[in-house]
């Protein structure tokens, strides 16, 4: 089955959601679920420096697309070619900066994604967000495993306007 991404990442995908029936893999979600434990306790201590460590960066993202264009070219389209780190950043930025609390970032689903003909691994992962009074918003995100074997945020779409009343 092929998936049409909006805006920022029109990859095609295969997607393949290997799990027990909630799209969770004990064993190979484990990175997974170590990047969004880390993102919740930077959301609470409002580290500003979460995303250099944890948000793919230009440069990164750069070495990916490089290293895909040299096995095959035509992979790469104009939307992934544009592709900025920034939004990332000032989207976490407005969340800390807001006075929304974050009191826990629940994985529910990761359906693992090969683009490129098996070159790129990009699991979508949806989210609960619990905040402020134990409201709850499902938040998807995008990652991507890097050429050190670790995922990083691609795409964070947790952004403050998406709470209510907050």
């Amino acid at each position: 089955m092929k998936i049409l991404l909006p805006a920022c990442l029109c990859i095609l995908f295969c997607s393949s959601v290997l799990a027990d029936g909630n799209g969770i893999v004990p064993d190979k979600d484990a990175g997974i679920k170590l990047v969004f434990a880390k993102y919740q306790e930077a959301l609470q201590k409002h580290d500003r420096q979460f995303p250099q460590k944890s948000f793919i960066t230009d440069e990164e993202y750069s070495q990916l697309l490089q290293y895909v264009s040299k096995i095959d070219q035509k992979c790469i389209g104009e939307d992934e070619a544009s592709f900025r780190s920034d939004i990332n950043t000032a989207a976490y930025n407005d969340v800390i900066t807001s006075k929304l609390v974050v009191n826990q970032i629940t994985v529910n689903r990761i359906e693992y994604n090969l683009s490129c003909s098996g070159l790129l691994e990009i699991p979508r992962v949806i989210c609960s967000v619990r905040y402020s009074d134990k409201k709850v918003v499902e938040v998807p995100f995008l990652l991507v495993k890097t050429r050190n074997n670790e995922y990083k945020i691609l795409r964070n779409f947790l952004n403050y306007k998406i709470f209510s009343n907050e």
